[in-house]
Formats: C-alpha cells, sequence, structure tokens
C-alpha cells in the first residue's frame, strides 16, 4: 500500500472538492515607533525595530500558535516583519523566506512634507485607495500596490508545497490580502483594520495549481484584548496620539 499524500495526513477527513486546502495565518508585524521622542517622525520609517509592546505581543502570539504544525514562514523582508516571525516561532527551525513584493505601500514624501501632514490625511488614507489615480502620499499608486500583493499572494498559494503557513506583513498588505480574500477590491481596503501583532486566518482551496475558494476564517485577533475592550483607536490614531502627546 502506498503512503498517504500530506494532505491526506493533514486532512484525514476532507473531501475530494478540498484536497488541495491551503490554511494561511496572517500576522501583521508588532508595534513600532515611527516617532521620536520630541514628536517628530523618524526619517527611514523602513529601519524601525519592534517596541517592548510589540516583543511581549509578538511572545504572546508565540504562546497561542504553539501548537499549529507550520511547514514554514514567509515575512516582506523588513526589519520589523522578520522580528516578529522570529519571536512567534522562536526555536523551531522552520524554512523562512523574505519576499519583497509583501513590503508596505510606499509613500513619495521627503521628511518636512511628513511633518505637515494633517489628521486626515494619515488616519483617513486608506479612504481613498478606489478613486482613480490615487496614491499614497505621493508614493506608489493604490492599484499597483494592490496589483503587486495580489500577485505575490496567488504565486504563493499556487506554486509553494505547504499545507499551513505562517505569514508576517503590514498593516496596508494585509488590508490588500484580506480584500482580495472577500472580494473587495480596492474599495474594500479601507474596511479591514489590522491591530499590531494581530492575527487573521484564511483557507483557499487550490486544486491543480488553479484557485477555487477563498474563505476568511479569523480576523484581527490579538492575544493580549480578545474582545477589543476600550480598543476603538486604529492603530493609525494610537500613532498620530504619540506624536501630538
Amino acid at each position: 500500500m502506498s503512503e498517504p499524500t500530506k494532505q491526506a495526513r493533514d486532512y484525514p477527513n476532507s473531501l475530494p472538492e478540498t484536497r488541495g486546502r491551503r490554511r494561511l495565518y496572517l500576522m501583521r508585524h508588532g508595534d513600532v515607533s515611527y516617532y521620536k521622542p520630541d514628536g517628530t517622525r523618524v526619517d527611514d520609517p523602513d529601519t524601525v525595530t519592534l517596541t517592548d509592546k510589540g516583543r511581549r505581543d509578538a511572545v504572546a502570539m508565540a504562546g497561542l500558535l504553539t501548537e499549529i504544525p507550520f511547514d514554514g514562514v514567509v515575512h516582506s523582508d523588513m526589519g520589523r516583519t522578520k522580528e516578529t516571525a522570529s519571536l512567534v516561532v522562536a526555536d523551531r527551525g522552520l524554512p523562512v523566506a523574505g519576499r519583497p513584493a509583501f513590503r508596505e505601500i510606499k509613500g513619495g514624501l521627503s521628511a518636512a512634507e511628513r511633518q505637515t501632514l494633517t489628521f486626515k490625511d494619515l488616519a483617513y488614507g486608506m479612504q481613498s485607495a478606489a478613486e482613480p489615480g490615487a496614491r499614497y502620499n505621493k508614493g506608489e499608486y493604490y492599484a499597483h500596490f494592490h496589483a503587486r500583493v495580489v500577485a505575490e499572494l496567488e504565486d504563493l498559494l499556487t506554486t509553494s508545497d505547504w499545507t499551513r503557513l505562517l505569514l508576517v506583513a503590514h498593516g496596508g498588505t494585509n488590508r490588500s490580502i484580506l480584500s482580495w480574500v472577500t472580494h473587495g477590491g480596492l474599495q474594500g481596503m479601507e474596511c479591514f483594520e489590522q491591530d499590531t501583532c494581530c492575527l487573521n486566518i484564511i483557507d483557499v482551496d487550490v486544486i491543480d495549481g488553479d484557485i477555487h475558494r477563498r474563505m476568511l476564517r479569523m480576523l484581527n485577533l490579538t492575544p493580549e484584548n480578545l474582545t477589543k475592550r476600550d480598543g476603538y483607536l486604529t492603530t493609525m490614531e494610537r500613532l498620530l496620539l504619540k506624536r501630538i502627546a
């Protein structure tokens, strides 16, 4: 008798139509600070690292996911996602890959221009994502950003051999992925708040290299605050409070 396939071992009661089900554990990186103690924004936001809170939250997520048999880990190849991923999977010895196409949407403002941004510019940026020709702070076009994230996601889903995968990315990147899952397009990006170090669970049926179905199993879970008690501010709003404090 031949050995059972990897999929049969992982899902022994699966139907033929779900033999290609893959589960993506999608996280946002842990808490960081984009502002200096004097309230000015850091010169290069790509270089920020996790705060103490960010590291604590990642360790808490590691405890929550300790029994999940991941086949591998993917991050956006940026410091804050690498650090989060390393804390979540700790010493498991899993294969880890950086995929830069999952990096956050890129703005084009100078350091001086960033200091002049209004509350509306910062807190409501995603509201304009579906407008024709809309760009993020004079930088990347939302449509181009969404296209690169979705293309990388579909490649990850259809060309790699895995059943359960951890992907650590960014607020905007996750919004784009969640909008793809729910068929929301660019308009859907404004609807998905992503708290730092949050977890989403996505199931995708991939059969013979084709994506047949996608399902959102869980959204924006944070171990330290499961019910979001008193969590009325968005991540961006909390960052803005730090800026003006």
